[in-house]
């Protein structure tokens, strides 16, 4: 491999000076006028007019990093004066700055040149003869799962750097420990979920088969997968259960196995049939998305239930709302009969009397 080049980023310094004068950079309060028009590679050129509101040095630079332009804009003072900096904030050859217009001094006189700082290149590389470029000091995609830093120029291009490709245990380390970490979680809501509340109580998924189930495919995925060298079971990883579901990680077991049968664990991981793939499915077929999973068949049965109870319900209104007419009509029926009653009584007493001469309105 080639000696890699490091990525420097554009940047531009500009000075006052005064004209046919020796150079002399002036105080950063002093007024300035004119334009300038910044591009960043091939971008979109911005113009940034001078006016009250940027005509100083700090006014200025604070006005370029408010348009977004892509640089960073500050100003430098020292004991010759005060100056201002442009740095582009884009890494390797696409961040070269490109500057024009006219800047002046209005309060000495003075025209203001700049000074071109180190331009922004792409870092060259050749790995195993294919040369590359890239624009960041960070390089992936050469060697798959390697990723090249880099973090200084070698002064001779001929003379070759040497790479030395090691394992990222603490990834894979991080990974297993995610996995115990969520594993428990599950474990632990389950156990909630089935069990009693602090009173006693049942819980609202108590002695359901569908939970015992997961439980149970769940454990059941722990002893899966083909071995792969000489890689059995989790146990050689530092993977084990307690008396209570739990997995627990010996951290130090698992990165002494990485450091002597890298190979063997990340094919106990990634192989097919091994353990990996095998507990992947047992989730899969967990899952309420897979059609023949425990979860997507429970979720099916609780919808058929919910849609009797409620056809049920429908029926049940349906029945109410008929009686209930019913009811009303009968009512109503029985409210008039009550009503006539008391002509019908009048009736009968005219008749009586009309009868036999006896006026029941007297007595």
């Amino acid at each position: 491999m080639r000696p890699l080049a490091a990525i420097p980023s554009s940047s531009i310094t500009w000075h006052r000076r005064r004209r046919s004068t020796p150079t002399r950079i002036t105080k950063a309060s002093d007024t300035l006028s004119g334009s300038l028009t910044i591009q960043i590679g091939s971008g979109q050129s911005q113009t940034i007019t001078i006016d009250s509101s940027n005509n100083t040095l700090p006014l200025l630079a604070a006005s370029i990093n408010a348009a977004s332009i892509g640089v960073a804009a500050s100003v430098v003072t020292d004991t010759t004066g005060s100056r201002l900096s442009l740095v582009s904030k884009t890494s390797g050859a696409a961040g070269q700055i490109a500057l024009s217009g006219s800047l002046t001094d209005a309060t000495t006189g003075s025209t203001i040149s700049f000074q071109q700082g180190q331009q922004g290149l792409d870092a060259s590389l050749n790995v195993d003869g294919l040369d590359t470029t890239s624009a960041s000091n960070t390089v992936t995609g050469l060697i798959p799962g390697v990723t090249f830093q880099i973090l200084s120029v070698s002064p001779n291009t001929s003379q070759p750097v040497q790479v030395q490709i090691t394992n990222d245990n603490s990834s894979i380390e991080q990974a297993v420990s995610n996995f115990v970490t969520a594993y428990n979680t599950v474990i632990s809501d389950i156990k909630t979920q089935e069990g009693k509340d602090s009173s006693g109580n049942p819980e609202q998924l108590y002695g359901d088969p569908t939970v015992a189930l997961i439980q149970n495919q769940l454990t059941q995925g722990l002893l899966s997968g083909a071995a792969s060298g000489s890689i059995k079971s989790l146990q050689q990883l530092g993977i084990s259960v307690d008396q209570f579901g739990k997995l627990s990680l010996d951290a130090s077991q698992l990165d002494t196995a990485l450091n002597t049968n890298f190979s063997d664990i990340e094919g106990f991981l990634q192989n097919s049939d091994s353990f990996g793939q095998s507990f992947t499915k047992t989730l899969n077929g967990l899952s309420s998305t897979s059609t023949k999973g425990v979860l997507f068949l429970a979720m099916q049965q609780n919808t058929a239930q919910e849609a009797a109870l409620n056809e049920s319900i429908s029926d049940q209104d349906a029945r109410i709302a008929d009686d209930k007419v019913r009811l009303t009509n009968q009512l109503n029926l029985a409210n008039q009969i009550l009503q006539s009653i008391p002509d019908q009584i009048n009736q009968i007493n005219q008749l009586y009397s009309a009868v036999t001469g006896f006026d029941t309105g007297n007595q």
